[in-house]
C-alpha cells in the first residue's frame, strides 16, 4: 500500500519482499536437469532463480525464459522503463509489465503470483481495481501471452481492459447497460463506493 500511495518506489527489493510473502508457505519447487529429469529443490524466497526454469508448453516444447545470469540486469531495465511511462494508459502499461515480467521469469517459482501483484499495483495507482484472472480464462490468457511474445500486446491489453470493466461494474453493482452520470467518472464512482464501505467497516471495528 505504500507503493500504491507512491510513498515508496517499486524496486527490486520491494519485488523480493513480495515474492517472499507470496511464497512463505512453499518450501520446495521443481527443477529440470540437463537430461530433462525433474527433481525437487529448495525454493529461494525473495531471491532470483539460480537455475533455468523454462516451462513446458502443452505440445511438449520448451518456452525459453531469461537465463539466471541475466535476470538482475533485465529486471533493472524493466523497472527503469516502467518509470518512464507515468502518463501512458494504465491498462496498456499493466499488460506490458505483466508480460515482460513473465517473460523474464525471474524466480524459480511464484512468478505468476508476483506478476499479478505488481500488475495490480499499476492499476491501483491509477485508481483502477485489482486484476483477477479466473482459471476459466487460462487458455485465453496463455494465448495472449504468447501473442505478446511475438510482439503483439493487443490480446493481453484487451483482456485486461475487459476484466477491469467487469470488475468496475460489479463493484458498482450496476448492469452492463446502465448509464453513468456525466458529472462523475466511472473510476471516481468506484473509489467513492469503496471508500464508503471501508469507512463503514472501520466504524464497526471501532465500535467493537
Amino acid at each position: 500500500m505504500d507503493c500504491v500511495a507512491q510513498n515508496r518506489d517499486l524496486t527490486i527489493g520491494v519485488i523480493h519482499e513480495l515474492h517472499a510473502i507470496l511464497t512463505r508457505h512453499q518450501d520446495q519447487t521443481l527443477a529440470v536437469d540437463q537430461f530433462g529429469r525433474r527433481y525437487e529443490i529448495p525454493l529461494l524466497k525473495g531471491r532470483f532463480k539460480e537455475q533455468p526454469n523454462n516451462p513446458k508448453r502443452d505440445d511438449g516444447s520448451l518456452h525459453e525464459d531469461c537465463p539466471p545470469l541475466h535476470v538482475q540486469s533485465e529486471m533493472e531495465n524493466l523497472l527503469k522503463w516502467l518509470s518512464g511511462y507515468p502518463a501512458e494508459d494504465p491498462i496498456i502499461v499493466a499488460a506490458w509489465l505483466h508480460h515482460r515480467f513473465t517473460q523474464i521469469h525471474p524466480y524459480q517459482d511464484g512468478n505468476g503470483r508476483v506478476a499479478r501483484a505488481i500488475t495490480t499495483l499499476v492499476l491501483l495507482r491509477s485508481e483502477l481495481l485489482p486484476l483477477v484472472i479466473d482459471r476459466d480464462l487460462r487458455v485465453e490468457y496463455i494465448g495472449a501471452l504468447e501473442a505478446a511474445d511475438d510482439g503483439d500486446l493487443t490480446a493481453l491489453a484487451t483482456m485486461f481492459a475487459g476484466l477491469e470493466r467487469a470488475a468496475i461494474l460489479q463493484a458498482l453493482s450496476v448492469d452492463v447497460d446502465a448509464d453513468v452520470s456525466h458529472h462523475k467518472t466511472l473510476t471516481s464512482a468506484v473509489i467513492e463506493s469503496l471508500a464508503a464501505k471501508f469507512n463503514k467497516r472501520r466504524e464497526e471495528k471501532s465500535n467493537e
